[in-house]
């Protein structure tokens, strides 16, 4: 468990063989967490302050989001709306579960991965 400047604890997991999305929404679950979401810009920023310089080396999970098809997005397990500013106008996922998901890649930025694609960290809260 880490504790970010604001008191937020999150679990990091990793594998270094590699895990699915799936894998480590199941992992989370298991442990009583889902994948990080994000319910204010504040709490990303603050998150991404603490995880980005540890980011350099890996591709890493957080929470699902879903296109809501009106230039928002949802958290696909919580179902609450992703605040403005965390995913990038160009970056959309079509449905939960089903298509490329973001994850952040070496050096803190968001880009889309294909679910079934291995990562090695995670993060669960």
């Amino acid at each position: 468990m880490v504790t970010t400047g604001n008191g937020k604890k999150y679990f990091m997991g990793s594998d270094n063989k590699g895990l699915t999305y799936d894998s480590a929404a199941t992992i989370c679950c298991k442990l009583g967490m889902k994948l990080a979401e994000f319910a204010t810009i504040a709490s990303w920023n603050n998150f991404l302050a603490y995880f980005k310089p540890l980011t350099f080396s890996s591709w890493d999970y957080i929470g699902q989001t879903t296109d809501n098809g009106n230039n928002t997005d949802t958290w696909c397990a919580s179902g609450t709306l992703v605040p403005d500013g965390i995913i990038p106008a160009d970056m959309y996922n079509i449905s939960c579960g089903t298509k490329n998901l973001i994850v952040l890649t070496p050096g803190g930025d968001l880009n889309h991965i294909n679910p079934q694609n291995s990562v090695h960290r995670y993060f669960c809260e």
